[in-house]
């Protein structure tokens, strides 16, 4: 039964027992109404009467009371049931959502699988064919290789034989030739000797002259590469002792510098300059017993560059204060002569300690 159908007859029932206390109270009202009363009617059948009226009254009221509770139990077991089949419902839309999550999630992961594997097949096929052709070309390599050695070994069969060839060939010659010959050879033999010892003379003469002329060249480059190391020792002798020599001048000329600027930057001048912006100084009362250190930075002529600045602090606001206008207040330092120490201080710039004189 579904809970169109139940409201249906819970509201039939409800009008049933609303019209069952209607008529209730209906009777009871007209047992009430007052009526002529005969004389001879015995008071005891009246209050029998009575006590029935109200205890049909009490009968209605409790029938009523027991039909709607039992409606209303009726009614929340009924809405128990939908709460629990709603619940159910939901469960199982949830377990169906995560099953649905799940599966998606194991078709993303097989997905990713299966793209891992094909990537990794493809680089192990990539690699199976590069050793492949690798393979191939080593084998086409020696088959060249082979080949090669047995068309050496055909062309020097070739020649072998050519030369043995021509050799018999020669030597038929030869032979056919030696009879026909022999009296020109015996004849022609001393002049052929003295042409041979003459050639070989001057082959060997040819030969004593290339070693010579070998032997000369090769003392030229010995001389010639030692002379270039002579030569190259000695420039490289005369750099080092330039560099050594530019070394020490520049040594001397720092040293000069430094004890230029070490006398020029004495007490005395340090004093100056101390008095001349202690002059432009405006001491605040009660600053007896601080101190603060200014720097700040000026061109080769005095001129302070930039704003000064308190690097130490005095821990008074008032008296570092005063200290930086004295500073901002100068126009030029008083500056050396020379320019040496004029261009050190350009460069590291000046800091003094402010500190009043008892």
């Amino acid at each position: 039964m579904n809970r169109q159908n139940q409201d249906k007859i819970i509201n039939i029932v409800s009008a049933v027992l609303t019209g069952l206390v209607f008529i209730g109270v209906g009777l009871f009202t007209y047992s009430n109404y007052e009526k002529p009363k005969p004389a001879s009617i015995n008071p005891e059948f009246k209050i029998s009467d009575e006590n029935k009226v109200q205890q049909s009254e009490r009968i209605d009221t409790e029938v009523v009371e027991n039909e709607l509770n039992r409606l209303a139990e009726e009614k929340r077991a009924e809405e128990a049931r939908i709460a629990a089949e709603n619940a159910r419902i939901a469960a199982e839309r949830k377990a169906a959502e995560e099953r649905r999550i799940a599966e998606e999630k194991a078709k993303v992961e097989a997905a990713k699988r299966a793209a891992e594997e094909k990537r990794i097949a493809e680089e192990k096929a990539k690699a199976e064919a590069a050793e492949k052709a690798k393979a191939e070309a080593a084998k086409k390599e020696a088959e060249a290789k082979r080949l090669a050695e047995e068309t050496a070994k055909a062309e020097a069969a070739k020649k072998a034989a050519e030369v043995k060839r021509l050799a018999d060939e020669k030597a038929k010659a030869e032979a056919a030739k030696k009879e026909a010959e022999a009296k020109r050879l015996a004849n022609e033999k001393a002049k052929a000797e003295a042409a041979k010892k003459e050639a070989e003379a001057k082959r060997l003469a040819e030969e004593k002259a290339k070693a010579e002329a070998a032997k000369k060249e090769a003392e030229a480059k010995r001389l010639a590469e030692e002379k270039a190391k002579a030569e190259a020792a000695k420039k490289a002798a005369e750099e080092k002792r330039l560099a050594e020599e530019k070394a020490k001048a520049e040594a001397a000329r720092i040293a000069d510098e430094n004890a230029r600027i070490a006398a020029a930057l004495n007490n005395d001048y340090l004093a100056k300059v101390q008095s001349y912006l202690e002059s432009l100084w405006v001491i605040p009362i009660g600053s007896y017993g601080l101190e603060a250190t200014v720097q700040f930075r000026v061109k080769e002529d005095g001129t302070i560059v930039g704003d000064p600045k308190i690097v130490k602090s005095s821990g008074n606001e008032n008296f570092d204060n005063s200290v930086f206008v004295a500073a901002m207040t100068a126009t030029k330092i008083p500056m050396p002569d020379d320019p040496i120490v004029r261009k050190y201080l350009a460069k590291e710039g000046f800091e003094l300690i402010f500190k009043p004189k008892n």
